[in-house]
């Protein structure tokens, strides 16, 4: 079982009230943590590779890097930066590859690349975004979801407002 512990502790902030070293925790502070999604235990039980978002309130995006890191301790290290939009990291059965996914080449598709984040592949090349992965044991037979869309956006409506995930209903 893989447990994560976070402390805080922002005295170095200005302008927050002090309370035994330790500023209460607040929506900017909030903001500025990762969050750490999709942790993946490697087949032989020694590596967990996971992603962590971090967010730009200035922009308003949120960027993903990934990340592996010993289970029994250590640095981790961050085999996928923030410019290949990665996400959703999956062990293959073998141990050899990790596959994620990624939006690098437009949309969402899947990559693999090797466990110390070399020779990164897109290995999918659907027409709408691929939303989720997994593989059967065997390491052969891999499966993937993809949205399909059935009902009008906001977006469809007003083109001027690319930013908004709304929806219509009538």
């Amino acid at each position: 079982m893989l447990i994560i512990f976070l402390t805080i502790t922002t005295s170095h902030l200005p302008g927050t009230a002090q309370v035994n070293n330790q500023a209460p925790l607040n929506a900017e502070l909030m903001w500025m943590l990762g969050r750490v999604s999709n942790p993946a235990i490697s087949p032989d039980g020694k590596t967990v590779v996971y992603g962590v978002r971090r967010f730009n309130i200035q922009d308003n995006k949120g960027f993903n890097s990934l990340y592996t890191i010993s289970l029994t301790g250590g640095t981790p290290v961050e085999i996928a930066k923030p410019s290949d939009k990665a996400s959703t990291p999956v062990w293959h059965p073998s141990g050899k590859k990790i596959f994620y996914l990624s939006s690098k080449s437009g949309s969402n598709q899947v990559w693999m690349m090797n466990p110390d984040g070399s020779e990164k592949e897109q290995v999918s090349f659907t027409d709408t975004d691929v939303t989720n992965l997994a593989f059967a044991p065997n390491g052969i037979n891999e499966w993937i979801t993809r949205d399909i869309k059935t009902m009008e956006s906001f977006r469809d409506y007003q083109s001027d407002l690319d930013k908004t995930t709304a929806r219509v209903y009538d």
